[in-house]
């Protein structure tokens, strides 16, 4: 040991002396100050190191342009976002009816009544050779109407009276006035007093005389009412046909029959209708995964029917057309139809490659013909109440309207390493940090989020706005996030969080989905080491190594110095400052001593270049003083405690860029003197 050799020569040297030299009367033991160096310890930060022991999140970009930028960085998988209840349609409901409209009834047999010649004439008799005198008389005799019916009300309808005249004279209508027998109301009259009016018919010959009866009462019973003038045979004798008379014929022709009261046929009227599921969305195929209905039917006609209602693309759970017969009795009312679940039912377009939104259908309602006398008219109706409960679908092809969900907040933590533990600053300005939103759907359908970014570092919260991400996209949706990064004024954020809003389909585009269908992706974040930093520093602890330096010797020194050799290829001015720790890593002595008259040791920066390259090392060798017992606390005791400070240049403007070759590198030698006594 250099301890043992000096003893042995210091020895040596005070015997020779004594051998020269006469011993004075008192002896004094010399003293000599004996100088050791102790290599204490030597450590190189660098940020390649740095990188790999955080290397979960702490990574070097590898593109050409940043080779080397340090930047924290991770991917963290967002919750799927399931397309289920969202994709639906609200429920509905739709009235409509339909009228019978014009009636048909059965069609009845024309009928003639027959009018003698002596109805009203006196000297004529059937039969008879004779001279037919000049002869007027009235008549009023019952005529058959439309048999079939007990009575209808003709909106449209001509009533043709043709009259035969079985006589060998000419005779003359003077005045006819049809009416019904059971309550004398009139349905058409020729009046007597206008001669222009009488109807002139020659011997067995016929005329035919047509009313309009639009809007008249008709029953089964006529009345004809008129008066037959003949001016007769002019003197001469002719033969009187043995059925000798006038034949009244009623036809009814051109009838639109507005109400009757009958044994009537089948009354059949058929009608489309359709109902709008939604205003916007289009369908062209639809499975319904939820879903119910409810038809509610009433008979306002005196008369049993049936109902046929064809759904034209509505398609049941086999696949086909549906369609519901519903019958009802006459007059009934609110007569339930329920369809309790219409899953796995289709709505599909008519027309393919034309979505629809709409499902039509088509009623045929047949009356009964029961030979029942019933009163039915022509406003008389069906009338349906048709209820589709909030549709489901499990899958969808179409044009879905824009639709809103909610995005449930969604959060990740990040992990720091040991950065915060080691790193602190009063203020920090990152530059181009970024989250890459790497989105996708399995539904063929763009999704537009809109929402709110949150960080927080467990003290402070922030937030901020995150639009128009349109998902999916050919590249990552890019969000900078430096202003937030730099809002937090203690700790970095390590926990985010998303939530918001999605537009499904927000361009109203053709597209399909399935109900499991859903919104995935991951997050990846890239924030550099590109900073303006302001009163930052940086925190580690040395081990402390003596050698072979003992105790005893420890105890006897009473100066000393330690020097510090600093290198800095970081790209920042430092200044450090150290501490002494014991074993239970409490200070024992700050360094710089308070008598050294520095607070801290300067570190120049390197110079660089303009792309971040260290063209020359910034370097410091200063020493420090230690007095007294300072020397032996910095030597009995086992770590340093190294505290980096550092403030970039212009916080605000101008950040520096950290890569994985800058690094910092101590070397701590001390140099110690006592003192050998000889007692």
């Amino acid at each position: 040991m250099p301890f043992n050799k000096n003893a042995i020569l210091i020895y040596i040297l005070i015997f020779s002396i004594t051998a020269c030299f006469d011993k004075p009367d008192e002896f004094v033991s010399p003293s000599w100050d004996t100088e050791i160096n102790i290599p204490l310890t030597a450590k190189e930060f660098k940020l390649l190191e740095l990188v790999e022991k955080d290397s979960s999140l702490l990574k070097s970009s590898q593109d050409p342009s940043t080779l080397g930028l340090i930047y924290f960085g991770d991917t963290q998988a967002v919750s799927t976002i399931r397309i289920t209840n969202e994709l639906k349609i609200n429920a509905i409901e739709t009235e409509f009816s339909q009228t019978i409209g014009p009636l048909k009834i059965n069609t009845p047999i024309p009928a003639a009544s027959e009018i003698r010649v002596e109805d009203w004439t006196t000297e004529v008799t059937s039969g008879s050779y004779q001279v037919f005198p000049e002869q007027e008389g009235d008549v009023d005799i019952e005529v058959i109407g439309i048999e079939t019916v007990e009575s209808l009300f003709a909106d449209e309808g001509i009533l043709n009276v043709t009259v035969y005249n079985n006589l060998p004279v000419e005779i003359e209508l003077r005045g006819m006035h049809i009416q019904n027998s059971i309550d004398q109301s009139l349905i058409a009259d020729l009046p007597a007093s206008n001669p222009i009016d009488w109807i002139s018919i020659q011997p067995l010959s016929f005329e035919t005389v047509e009313f309009n009866i639009d809007g008249k009462v008709v029953t089964n019973s006529l009345q004809y009412i008129g008066t037959i003038w003949s001016q007769g045979s002019n003197g001469d004798s002719v033969q009187i046909p043995i059925e000798a008379g006038t034949t009244v014929l009623a036809l009814f022709d051109q009838l639109v029959i507005g109400a009757a009261t009958a044994s009537l046929p089948v009354q059949n009227f058929q009608f489309s209708k359709s109902v709008v599921l939604d205003d916007s969305t289009k369908i062209e195929e639809a499975l319904i995964n939820e879903g119910k209905a409810e038809l509610i039917a009433n008979n306002n006609m005196d008369v049993n029917l049936r109902a046929i209602i064809n759904f034209d693309n509505l398609l049941d759970d086999n696949g086909k057309q549906y369609n519901l017969e519903v019958p009802l009795l006459r007059n009934e009312k609110n007569k339930i139809i329920e369809l309790p679940s219409l899953t796995d039912w289709v709505i599909k377009t008519s027309t393919p490659g034309i979505p629809t939104s709409e499902v039509s259908y088509t009623v045929d309602v047949l009356t009964d013909s029961t030979g029942e006398i019933s009163t039915i008219s022509k406003e008389d109706s069906v009338n349906f109440d048709l209820k589709f409960d909030e549709l489901v679908f499990e899958t969808f092809n179409g044009i879905l309207k824009p639709t809103r969900i909610d995005i449930k907040e969604s959060g990740f933590n990040l992990d720091y390493g040991s950065f915060n533990e080691q790193f602190e600053y009063s203020d920090i300005n990152f530059k181009d940090a970024i989250f890459l939103l790497n989105f996708n759907t399995s539904a063929d359908l763009n999704v537009l989020y809109d929402g709110t970014l949150s960080a927080t570092n467990g003290i402070e919260y922030r937030s901020q706005n995150v639009s128009g991400i349109y998902i999916p996209s050919e590249q990552p949706n890019q969000v900078e996030i430096s202003d937030l990064i730099n809002s937090f004024s203690q700790e970095l954020p390590d926990s985010f969080s998303m939530t918001g809003q999605a537009i499904l389909n927000p361009k109203y585009e053709y597209g399909s989905f399935t109900r499991g269908d859903s919104i995935f992706g991951e997050i990846d974040f890239q924030i550099p080491l590109n900073v303006g930093i302001a009163e930052g520093s940086f925190k580690d602890t040395l081990e402390v190594d003596l050698g072979d330096v003992s105790q005893d010797e420890i105890d006897k020194l009473n100066y000393g110095e330690v020097t510090f050799t600093v290198k800095n290829t970081v790209p920042v001015i430092l200044s450090f400052t150290a501490d002494v720790l014991d074993s239970n890593y409490h200070e024992i002595l700050k360094i710089p001593t308070l008598y050294n008259q520095i607070e801290n040791i300067q570190i120049p920066a390197p110079v660089m270049s303009d792309i971040g390259e260290v063209l020359t090392v910034g370097e410091v060798i200063q020493t420090i003083e230690l007095q007294g017992d300072d020397i032996k606390k910095i030597l009995e005791n086992p770590y340093i405690k190294i505290e980096v400070l550092f403030n970039t240049a212009n916080v605000e403007q101008g950040p520096v860029k950290f890569k994985t070759s800058n690094k910092i590198s101590f070397d701590v030698r001390a140099k110690a003197e006592y003192r050998v006594d000889f007692d």
